[in-house]
């Protein structure tokens, strides 16, 4: 090889991301082949943006074996350094084996001789050199830590974190719990500059409250979920003006996992696991009462036409604390026997900025009827709306039974598809997920808010001059009350709605 075309490879070993990150891949397994991906390519962008500083908070969600860990523990750091060997960089997973391990890996392959040819300012301190810690010349480290860790005294420009929950702590709230109050309270302290530093975390889902569940819920941070299989249409960015169609159904990476492979591992592990570690779609063993695949669906929101009905139902939380419920409204056009939900409003704000969205949200879909909780500050919330906005039709509504019982019924309307939500918007996925969760996840604002609406919405249309719950109604023709299980109540309904049509 002559000198000019050895220059020529370092300069793009050290100017592109992902050449780098191949050339180590070929280094530290020879003998395996390399399968080149489109996710790869997005893995690298979206980490070389942080390094750009364009990111500063990034959630990477993939499934298991797909090069996660060489690419974010492994060649990300040592790339970090080989710009700039005084960078600061923290790395965390679940154990403190793993992540000595990864830690380790990095450590070597920035002693190899091709790694010292293309960042020849770098190079580790002899000084500091051990698996779980090693230093520059020029005052950087790479330190390896896991949940539980102590990191007093020690900082980072960036901090790292490859699967922060063990696989098996699906089953443990316990196990959950602690992670997540490890990056709350000294993970993410550890940051040299919050403002300008960076956090990034890459893992496979395992449970809704997972950090990756966590973190989500928090806002705030750009996530890149790549599952085995699209479960939507998605434009995922490979590059400066590149993207892939990951359409619904395609295959991550079929060279790796086909269908067949997919549908082996489905089978070996469970559809829960699976659904979580796979599809990124973590669901509680008990939860899917709300059918998610059987809401109808539409492209454009319809227009108000003669005959059609607007409507605002609000669930609201008594505080605006990090970890407080939301207050959520949601607002629907009915038409007919068809509801459709419009647009959905999750937050946390004071009752003075609470009652302001209620009114502007009446007013900006010119809402027939406001329903509101009669509880919590339900009550000082209707008073004060009332009194501020007497045009407002403000409708109170007294909740009756536990959450499930209120939101049965409302599954036979989905399973009929009576409910229709949109393909896309802002807020749906949030949406969605809080429905696959349902009756275990960690918020159930949103179906507290819909089943609210679609409780008070049937029972004014089977008796629009009473005020009775949809519970009396069901039960109205039987001499003998009688004691049903939770999915005795919902078979019920649904054949009792069947017979009568909503």
């Amino acid at each position: 090889m002559s000198e000019f075309t050895k220059k020529e490879r370092n300069l793009v070993l050290r100017s592109d991301f992902y050449s780098f990150m191949r050339k180590a891949f070929e280094s530290q397994n020879p003998g395996t082949l390399f399968l080149d991906n489109w996710h790869l390519h997005a893995i690298v962008y979206y980490l070389e943006l942080c390094r750009r500083g364009i990111i500063k908070r990034l959630l990477v969600t993939i499934s298991p074996r797909s090069l996660k860990s060489h690419i974010a523990s492994i060649c990300f750091p040592s790339f970090l350094l080989g710009h700039d060997p005084s960078i600061k960089i923290l790395c965390a997973s679940y154990s403190s084996v793993l992540s000595e391990e990864l830690s380790n890996k990095c450590r070597m392959l920035m002693k190899e001789d091709w790694y010292k040819e293309v960042f020849p300012k770098t190079a580790i301190s002899p000084i500091k050199d051990t698996a779980s810690e090693f230093h520059t010349t020029m005052h950087g480290h790479r330190i390896a830590t896991s949940p539980g860790g102590t990191l007093t005294g020690r900082g980072g420009n960036f901090i790292i974190i490859d699967d922060a929950n063990k696989g098996s702590d699906y089953q443990s709230s316990t196990s959950r719990e602690s992670v997540n109050r490890w990056f709350d309270e000294t993970l993410q302290s550890r940051l040299n500059n919050s403002k300008e530093d960076c956090i990034i975390v890459v893992q496979q889902r395992i449970h809704p409250e997972d950090l990756a569940g966590y973190l989500l819920g928090k806002g705030d941070w750009t996530h890149l979920n790549l599952s085995a299989i699209a479960q939507e249409d998605q434009e995922i960015a490979i590059g400066h003006d590149k993207v892939h169609h990951f359409k619904k159904g395609d295959l991550l990476h079929e060279d790796r996992f086909d269908r067949a492979t997919l549908d082996r591992i489905r089978k070996d592990i469970g559809s829960y696991i699976y659904s979580a570690q796979y599809l990124q779609k973590p669901v509680p063993e008990k939860g899917n009462l709300i059918p998610i695949d059987k809401f109808a669906t539409y492209k454009v929101a319809p227009d108000r036409q003669s005959g059609d009905e607007v409507f605002t139902s609000w669930d609201l939380a008594s505080t605006q604390n990090e970890n407080s419920d939301y207050s959520v409204g949601t607002v629907w056009l009915r038409r007919l026997n068809t509801l459709y939900l419009l647009d959905v409003m999750r937050c946390k704000l004071s009752f003075t900025d609470l009652i302001d969205e209620i009114y502007k949200y009446s007013v900006l879909y010119k809402a027939n009827a406001v329903l509101i909780e009669n509880a919590g500050i339900g009550p000082a919330a209707i008073n004060t709306i009332r009194n501020k906005f007497s045009f407002l039709n403000i409708i109170p509504i007294n909740p009756i039974k536990d959450k499930v019982v209120r939101m049965s019924p409302g599954t036979a309307d989905i399973e009929a598809g009576r409910v229709v939500i949109p393909e896309t918007a802002p807020w749906l996925d949030d949406f969605i997920r809080e429905c696959s969760e349902f009756p275990n996840g960690k918020h159930d604002d949103q179906i507290d808010s819909m089943s609210q609406f679609l409780n008070w919405i049937r029972d004014r249309l089977y008796k629009p001059n009473g005020n009775s719950a949809f519970l009396e109604w069901l039960d109205q023709d039987s001499k003998t009350p009688k004691v049903r299980t939770k999915d005795d109540f919902k078979n019920l309904i649904i054949n009792e709605i069947t017979k009568k049509g909503f």
